[in-house]
């Protein structure tokens, strides 16, 4: 709990403090070993639920049209690219069969928030508003998350070996299919808000009914549909709350239902959720199973797929009407990893871990499939202490030097229309990654000034 303040003091996230402490803690006499899998998982799968009803609640489409084609090109070219890369290398450096390196793949190519609440700084401070340079990273980090996740859902994961054999046979059809019929049967129960009519109650339901798909969906090795379960819940609850839908059971339109629902998420995940993931997360990379040569292929991987990142990223803001020092300054925080490498780059080896629980013969496949883990724990981990530096860096230090003041800007609130007021984000997951955050706020205003494209 200590490391995540003493990260804020030197303006950093303080996940990154609680990730580097829980490292620390894993390889200075490790006093979290007597924790079990089961409970380890469950620490991890918990905030990344709050995490993914989050950025359901943030995704939107029509927003991104809003703001330039330059959004969805730099939600979609990038993240594509640099999975490609990793799935190749994975194959090359790793010897792994093809679909689990594609899962490696868009795992590595997902977005962190910390791109999102440095943004919205800079939207307070007036940066880059003319030319709509935080409305675009805004609005492309939710969907360049669930595009990767929905991508490494398809390809059908990593799966253990006691796992059901339907399930390890069809696990991508049912991971996109369960996840998305589950999402919409959730999003219909809760859209009967005569049922819960205060915004806690609500909270409460979507809360109980995100953890049932999530921790259900990972009892049966489907942590990935489980995972789409919680994005498509909070979109088409958002949506549902705010026309009105399921009347006779519903009290009409609730235009601040989902902007309640961030606060609560938000609350909770500061408090509980993050300390503990990132801590758990920090607490797989262990030293002493890291050899020269796991070292040099994780790092050679995570490196690849960086630079990878940051041409396309460059390549996709042409024509945006970014000068070339703006885009620059957008290609290095665009960069930045976080929850869902943390979350899903490490589920491999707790796979493999609950294998040997189960009894699971520790044969020469089974040694590989360990090994293998251990490398793509690897691998993500690194992959966040490199990016998130850089990433800081451009968004603190080139962004407020390069950027061009201007007016405060009417962008930013149209990344959604169903989006927080600056003023309410404050109080939102956003600010417990980005410290400054709260530090200067304007307000929101409903109006778009697209991009040209």
């Amino acid at each position: 709990m200590a490391a995540g303040p003493i990260a804020k003091r030197f303006q950093l996230p303080p996940f990154l403090g609680m990730l580097v402490a829980g490292i620390l803690l894993r390889n200075i006499g490790d006093p979290i070993r007597g924790l079990n899998i089961a409970g380890r998982s469950a620490l991890r799968n918990g905030g990344f639920m709050l995490f993914l009803l989050q950025t359901g609640l943030e995704l939107d489409f029509t927003a991104a049209t809003k703001v330039g084609g330059g959004a969805l090109r730099l939600a979609f070219l990038p993240t594509l690219i640099e999975a490609s890369v990793g799935m190749a290398l994975g194959v090359l450096l790793f010897d792994v069969p093809f679909f689990n390196a594609v899962h490696l793949g868009f795992i590595l190519a997902a977005s962190s928030p910390i791109v999102t609440a440095g943004s919205m700084q800079l939207h307070a401070k007036g940066l880059g508003t003319v030319q709509g340079f935080p409305a675009v990273l805004t609005a492309a980090v939710p969907i360049s998350n669930t595009f990767a996740i929905a991508a490494a859902a398809a390809s059908g994961g990593w799966t253990a070996v006691h796992t059901f054999s339907v399930i390890e046979a069809f696990h991508g059809p049912i991971s996109i299919v369960g996840g998305v019929t589950g999402g919409i049967v959730g999003a219909v129960i809760l859209s009967m808000t005569r049922l819960w009519r205060t915004h806690r109650k609500r909270s409460i339901a979507v809360m109980l009914c995100g953890t049932i798909a999530l921790f259900g969906a990972s009892g049966l090795g489907l942590l990935l549909g489980g995972s789409i379960t919680c994005l498509v819940l909070a979109v088409v609850t958002s949506l549902l709350w705010d026309s009105g839908w399921g009347q006779p059971l519903a009290d009409g339109p609730l235009r601040d239902g989902a902007a309640y629902l961030q606060q609560d998420l938000a609350l909770l995940w500061r408090v509980v959720a993050e300390p503990l993931l990132f801590s758990s997360v920090g607490s797989e990379f262990d030293l002493s199973l890291i050899d020269l040569e796991m070292f040099l292929k994780a790092s050679t991987l995570a490196l690849c797929c960086m630079f990878t990142r940051a041409i396309c990223t460059y390549l996709a803001l042409l024509r945006t009407g970014l000068t070339a020092r703006e885009r620059l300054a957008a290609t290095l925080a665009w960069g930045a990893k976080c929850v869902v490498q943390g979350v899903l780059g490490t589920a491999p080896l707790h796979i493999v871990w609950m294998d040997e629980d189960h009894g699971v013969p520790l044969d020469g496949q089974h040694q590989h499939r360990r090994l293998t883990s251990q490398s793509f724990a690897t691998t993500v981990i690194m992959s966040i202490l490199v990016t998130v530096p850089i990433s800081l860096f451009s968004l603190q230090w080139l962004c407020p030097r390069w950027l061009q003041a201007g007016q405060e800007s009417k962008i930013l609130r149209a990344r959604t229309s169903r989006s927080v007021s600056l003023e309410e984000d404050k109080l939102g997951l956003c600010s417990a990654y980005y410290p400054a955050l709260s530090s200067s706020v304007v307000p929101g205003d409903p109006t778009a000034s697209p991009l040209k494209d």
